[in-house]
């Protein structure tokens, strides 16, 4: 995985005047089966789950076991060179957690699959994570293999923060982030992230016309928003 390119966006260039800090990363991935081992170390280690007390890891554990199975022997164990649809939401969240982990220094927190139901519909967010700012960053994931789906993951993001589902996910996340992060999430002030597949070859463009539509405007009350582009190139 590499960083292409990273920087924070001036929206007043662009026409739109907002005190939210808005962030773009460009992000590049050339092996996927390689990726893939790597995903399944990381969900199989349960060092968030021992941090708790006795009855919640109980608790977490059931959760979450079969979620990693499911994970490993139906999807991440099966990735070879093609990027299929169900690997590739997945590969879209994660390689989006470790962009910001490494460029903007935040916090993973367990993928959200891991400890909560996901069965019929879509529950809600697909990944956090937590910044230096006290601030717990909601993402959510778009995988298309020939599109540059930001739109559809800007508007699930609106619908989500008018259904609360932010919010919905504190009981579980409090176990995990700090308390002041979460009091932050109470007293509205949090952030976002929109992953989502990059198939154009115009980059800068690509990130532009998410920065100038109509369907970012609802996001620009907040604290902090992530644009994080993921774009597979086969070696």
């Amino acid at each position: 995985m590499t960083i292409t390119f990273y920087c924070t966006e001036d929206l007043k260039a662009l026409g739109k005047t907002t005190n939210c800090k808005v962030c773009s990363i460009l992000v590049t991935v050339d092996e996927i089966s390689d990726k893939a081992k790597r995903m399944i170390a990381d969900i199989s280690n349960d060092n968030w789950i021992t941090k708790l007390d006795v009855i919640d890891r109980a608790s977490y554990r059931a959760k979450s076991q079969q979620t990693v199975d499911r994970l490993i022997k139906e999807i991440f164990s099966n990735v070879s060179t093609k990027l299929t649809e169900e690997f590739g939401e997945y590969l879209i969240s994660y390689s989006a957690t470790k962009a910001l982990e490494k460029v903007y220094k935040h916090v993973p927190l367990p993928l959200a699959e891991l400890w909560k139901e996901r069965i019929v519909g879509n529950a809600g967010f697909d990944f956090h994570t937590e910044s230096p700012d006290d601030l717990i960053v909601f993402g959510e994931s778009k995988f298309s293999s020939s599109k540059n789906p930001h739109t559809i993951a800007l508007d699930q993001i609106a619908a989500f923060v008018k259904a609360k589902k932010d919010e919905m996910d504190l009981s579980d996340l409090r176990r995990f982030a700090r308390q002041s992060s979460v009091q932050n999430v109470i007293a509205n002030h949090k952030a976002y992230v929109a992953a989502f597949s990059l198939n154009g070859k115009r980059h800068r463009q690509i990130f532009n016309t998410a920065l100038k539509s109509e369907n970012i405007n609802a996001l620009l009350c907040h604290a902090e928003l992530y644009l994080v582009g993921i774009k597979y190139e086969p070696k």
